[in-house]
């Protein structure tokens, strides 16, 4: 593919429950990789936006993400042409595998199989169990084989065998709309995300659950990177039809800080020793006074990438100190310049390595 001129910049989406130090990473990763990060998008607003629900007034969205592997699902509310992140949830360990890895079962199953198979079978399965799925998105009935055996597994016979996997996502989006502070019937669209929500049981369970038929007219597996699109064409000077898009997003776990040693904390347990400390920092030079007289300002601020910043000010004599809040194993500019520079100069003796190592691997394979 060819982008038919320059890239000058890209719009990077990442998961809404991304902390500070996992959206600084991705960025370093960007950076060293030579791209120059105009924004971190959450990828639930960005789907939001390729339908063109930021042109609406106010409302409240629901994205539903089925992947291969992971399923989240996010609640988001436009008032004014912001966006916010009200909730986010889901379940790390469902995705649209697991729909394959329940196929495969039922044919072992039915083939009377054993349990013990080698991985080359196990594959073999895997994928008979995929073009299964994937038929059936389309047909009532689909013919399954494996060696000898043959077989037919209907629609409804595979809605039986997902429909655990599926109780399952909804029952993580009961749990993101009741934190987020609504009922199901005040959600006002559904978008369907992931090539996994193609699943007719799942795009009928989704619209059962929330009173709506989900949009599913994008691609489920382009809508986010379309919404990124977007959201880069804004930025990069276009304008769009009802003016510049603003993007606010809720940081997905609290933040708040010890007041006794200065240490900011990043969690939701109630003693400081339950949380994740994030950084920190003194405010030197106040004046002696009476214990108790000294009324110190604290700011958290968070930028449009999900960054956080801290400053806290006493307010009576002005003092004021400030931190910008990276991971402990973030990169610095210089770090990140000297590791783009160290590529540079050395691009023609790793590509000798790594073709050195490659012929080793591959001598490795014929003894």
């Amino acid at each position: 593919a060819t982008l038919g001129g320059e890239l000058v910049g890209a719009v990077i989406t990442v998961p809404a429950y991304f902390d500070d130090a996992q959206r600084q990473a991705t960025k370093d990763a960007a950076r060293l990789a030579g791209l120059n990060v105009l924004r971190l998008l959450n990828e639930p607003t960005a789907a939001a936006v390729a339908y063109g629900l930021d042109q609406n007034a106010e409302g409240v969205v629901a994205i539903y993400d089925l992947g291969g592997g992971t399923f989240d699902i996010s609640i988001l509310r436009l008032t004014g042409g912001v966006f916010e992140v009200m909730a986010t949830g889901g379940d790390s360990a469902l995705g649209g595998d697991d729909f394959d890895h329940a196929v495969a079962g039922w044919i072992i199953e039915q083939a009377g199989l054993s349990a013990d198979l080698d991985p080359g079978t196990q594959r073999q399965l895997l994928q008979a169990a995929c073009a299964a799925k994937e038929a059936l998105t389309n047909s009532d009935v689909v013919s399954v084989s494996h060696g000898a055996w043959q077989g037919e597994l209907t629609r409804a016979g595979f809605d039986a065998l997902i429909e655990p996997m599926v109780a399952r996502s909804l029952k993580a989006c009961r749990r993101a709309v009741r934190d987020s502070g609504i009922e199901l019937d005040e959600v006002e669209a559904v978008v369907m995300v992931g090539g996994s929500t193609r699943v007719p049981r799942v795009r009928e369970a989704v619209g059962a659950l929330f009173g709506r038929t989900p949009l599913t007219e994008i691609d489920p597996d382009q809508v986010v990177a379309i919404g990124a699109a977007i959201q880069a064409d804004t930025l990069a000077g276009n304008k769009r039809d009802g003016g510049e898009l603003l993007l606010l997003d809720v940081i997905p776990l609290s933040l708040g800080l010890e007041t006794m040693g200065g240490l900011m904390e990043k969690g939701e347990r109630e003693l400081i020793s339950d949380c994740r400390s994030l950084a920190r920092f003194e405010l030197r030079g106040i004046p002696a006074m009476v214990a108790g007289a000294a009324k110190i300002r604290v700011t958290f601020q968070v930028d449009a990438d999900g960054l956080l910043s801290v400053s806290a000010r006493e307010l009576g004599s002005g003092v004021e100190s400030s931190i910008q809040v990276k991971p402990s194993y973030g990169l610095t500019d210089g770090e990140i310049t000297r590791m783009l520079k160290d590529s540079f100069e050395h691009a023609g003796y790793d590509k000798v390595a790594r073709q050195l190592r490659e012929h080793q691997v591959d001598a490795e394979r014929l003894l």
